[in-house]
């Protein structure tokens, strides 16, 4: 639409709504399931972009807005969204626009703003935006008693503003006039905990961190690391952008700086150009993975022996894909990982896994551009599907992976990055996925020490700005719980094992199964998609019980597979609680 120089003023006053918890900007959106819209917009009623839905919030230190558009865009890059704010409810005061006197404007491609005639940038509001990749729905907070050169940004109780798309027909919110809001003077509830110190000697404590080009060897900067490391304590990391210095080098500064107790110490690895990872358990096994078509990134995949405290293993991806406008090779990359796991769980890779074998990616993910990668880690969804390559359901219960999203300490967002420097608002680029079916995240937290207490400070020997000189990326830390996902030791070899003829399959599949008591057996065969080709529920009775020999209760044939298509099949045998897997092949 085109603006006159002449507009019909209304102020639309929206009546009051519930809001009973606080407002964390992390993407999810669950914290606002409880409060109303604010404003709902007409649909298609202009070009471009189109507003759909708002919702509002605010507490002692934030206002907080929340938009959802009919199409996908990038909020911080790649669109002409402006908001503008009369932050004191003063027509005479700020820019004239629609009415109002505009204090405040902030244009959200442009990634800068007027306070009202000052430029301000994100660091200047304490602007938070989430996601950083691309979507319908996004969420951000303006903090509300920040001062910038000495101005208040919000100096009254009610505040009028709107929004619109700043090109030729583009859409408004509302369509004419402006809303109103009152500002809730109140706290809305704790944010959720978190907790320097485990919660269980037990659990594993992991830390994936960005160092930012070998900043790790920076002797100005290690006393912050050390002092980070030293708070933080860590069994494995995952570190990015070591690219001048090996493991073994690594290793021996966080020695240093985390010296091993007596009998134990400080295991390392690395796959080329940058990936390291120093581990308090044994690396067996690596295999480093491209994807992208420069050929020049490369991403490592690790098999811990946690046998020294959890038992079993672990597979530990660390992982750098490019950054910025680069979503080809980077979804490339990430297909690729998700693929290894897809083999590995299946035994068809250099690194097969147990069933059950907890998986955690970690790694500076360069989260901005296309959400397709963030999905593809979490649901298996392979978009380069080479010939090989399929989707598949990547945890092993058949569902998706979960995403340990980190919390910011004192502070109601996620966020992995910070730059005051940059015009990009702060953001969660860097990313903690896990197989949820084995493992409990216990804690999960970004140390972003300018958010902490005096007293935490104090009490883990920290300075507010360590996390800020020491790298841009901030440490984000996930302690885990390895859950006994069965009866038994997790390995069907070690506990049931499994006759299988023939093997490649034809016609059909004979099994043999021997577990020690009686039950209801479910057999389930499966492609490397997760896609149930056969299934049968029988009764199953131990060779000890039984008399009639192959072909009775503890023996079984599935028929009807002869039409499948030749390749690679996982059997899933359900008993008992228990879930054992075997690979075959037609």
């Amino acid at each position: 639409m085109k603006y006159l120089s002449i507009f019909l003023f209304l102020s639309i006053s929206i009546p009051g709504f519930a809001q009973s918890q606080p407002i964390i900007i992390d993407g999810k959106f669950d914290d606002w399931e409880n409060i109303d819209p604010f404003f709902e917009d007409e649909i298609n009623d202009a070009s471009g972009i189109d507003f759909l839905n708002l919702w509002v919030a605010s507490d002692l230190q934030f206002l907080y807005f929340n938009i959802e558009v009919g199409s996908e865009i990038e909020l911080s890059e790649g669109n002409d969204i402006q908001l503008y704010i009369d932050t004191d409810n003063n027509a005479s005061t700020g820019s004239s626009i629609q009415g109002i006197g505009a204090d405040f404007r902030w244009e959200f491609g442009e990634r800068d703003g007027l306070l009202n005639t000052l430029r301000v940038f994100h660091n200047d509001i304490g602007l938070i935006t989430a996601p950083t990749v691309s979507g319908n729905r996004f969420e951000f907070a303006i903090r509300r008693d920040d001062d910038f050169y000495d101005d208040e940004i919000f100096s009254g109780r009610e505040i009028k503003f709107f929004l619109r798309n700043n090109q030729s027909n583009g859409d408004r919110l509302p369509e004419s006039g402006v809303l109103t809001y009152e500002l809730i003077d109140e706290d809305l509830g704790r944010l959720p905990d978190f907790s320097f110190e485990k919660y269980d000697d037990n659990d594993l404590r992991v830390l994936s961190y960005n160092v930012k080009f070998d900043g790790f060897f920076d002797i100005t900067l290690q006393p912050a690391f050390r002092r980070i490391l030293q708070a933080v304590q860590p069994d494995i990391i995952g570190f990015q952008e070591i690219y001048d210095h090996s493991s073994a080098q690594v290793a021996a500064v966080v020695e240093t700086m985390l010296p091993s107790a007596a009998g134990e110490q400080w295991y390392h690895d690395q796959v080329d150009p940058d990936i390291k990872v120093v581990s308090r358990f044994p690396i067996t096994k690596k295999e480093r993975l491209e994807g992208g078509s420069s050929g020049s990134s490369g991403n490592g995949v690790f098999l811990l022996d946690l046998s020294s405290r959890q038992g079993g293993e672990m597979l530990f991806v660390n992982a750098h894909p490019p950054c910025c406008n680069n979503d080809q090779n980077r979804q490339a990359e990430m297909d690729n990982i998700m693929g290894f796991i897809r083999d590995s769980k299946a035994g068809t890779s250099s690194i097969p896994l147990q069933a059950n074998t907890p998986i955690v990616i970690v790694g500076d993910m360069n989260m901005v551009g296309d959400n397709q990668q963030l999905n593809t880690f979490l649901t298996g969804n392979i978009i380069n599907e080479f010939p090989n390559n399929p989707d598949f359901r990547p945890d092993w219960d058949e569902s998706d992976f979960e995403d340990a999203i980190p919390l910011t300490p004192n502070y109601p967002g996620s966020f992995t990055w910070y730059n005051e420097f940059s015009s990009f608002s702060p953001g969660r680029l860097d990313l903690v996925i896990y197989s949820g079916s084995v493992m409990e995240l216990k804690n999960s937290y970004s140390l972003f020490t300018p958010t902490l207490t005096s007293d935490e400070l104090q009490q883990n020997g920290l300075n507010a700005r360590d996390a800020t000189v020491a790298s841009d990326h901030l440490p984000v830390i996930a302690d885990f719980e390895i859950l006994n996902t069965t009866s038994v030791e997790n390995s069907p070899t070690d506990f049931a094992p499994i006759s299988i003829a023939p093997n490649p399959f034809g016609k059909y599949i004979d099994l043999k199964i021997d577990l020690p008591q009686a039950g209801e057996l479910t057999i389930e065969l499966l492609d490397l998609q997760g896609r149930l080709a056969k299934a049968e529920t029988v009764g199953y009775l131990p060779n000890s019980l039984s008399q009639t020999g192959f072909g009775s209760e503890n023996s079984f044939r599935l028929d009807g597979v002869e039409h499948l298509p030749k390749g690679v099949y996982v059997l899933r045998i359900e008993f008992g609680g228990s879930v054992f897997f075997e690979k075959i092949v037609k």
